[in-house]
């Protein structure tokens, strides 16, 4: 991966993805899970890269629908559950995922 993502940037996931989701709560908490980002998933970047980070935070476009199938029921459906980014590795850039459209 050569450019620098920056916030709001698109990319599409080629192909699964194996990744890490974070969560993000109304508490000072935060938690993760495990899970494949499916193949034609459009990902828009949540923030810019940070310099020295192994991976970029990223939101599907399709939020609402990956949230329910991504994030664990525990998780979603907790009184002080907020929101989600899912990571994606800067490894994984430019062969899994890659730059595209909404």
């Amino acid at each position: 991966m050569k450019e620098t993502i920056r916030d709001g940037e698109v990319f599409v996931a080629r192909e699964a993805v194996e990744t890490t989701g974070l969560t993000h709560w109304r508490a000072p908490f935060t938690g993760g899970f495990e899970c494949t980002i499916p193949a034609g998933t459009v990902l828009i970047a949540s923030h810019d890269q940070v310099e020295g980070a192994p991976g970029v935070g990223f939101r599907p476009s399709a939020y609402e629908e990956m949230e329910r199938l991504l994030v664990p029921d525990a998780d979603r459906t907790a009184e002080k559950y907020d929101s989600y980014t899912l990571v994606v590795l800067l490894t994984e850039i430019g062969t899994k995922v890659i730059r595209g459209q909404r």
